[in-house]
């Protein structure tokens, strides 16, 4: 999984603890795990993610992620070839 730069998508509404924040989501952390890296509260770990979805064009965590997520990109290696109904 690879985690877009986030400071290219509305850099200028976010403060460097809700960077942290976002890094930390994009890696499935609790809520009490963001609490206790960032030294705040569980409550307010909630909350600053619940700011995050604010600021984000998202309804829930998942949609979030998947707005920061980089999509795996397909190498030569990965692709199958085209199948044309005979078997050789």
């Amino acid at each position: 999984m690879q985690v877009i730069d986030h400071k290219c998508k509305s850099a200028s509404r976010r403060v460097p603890q809700e960077c942290e924040m976002l890094r930390l989501v994009l890696l499935h952390a609790t809520s009490k795990d963001i609490s206790q890296h960032l030294g705040i509260s569980v409550y307010t770990a909630c909350n600053s993610a619940s700011a995050l979805l604010d600021k984000n064009p998202v309804n829930n965590g998942a949609q979030l992620i998947a707005l920061h997520v980089a999509p795996r990109r397909k190498t030569n290696s990965q692709l199958l070839p085209a199948y044309d109904g005979l078997y050789r």
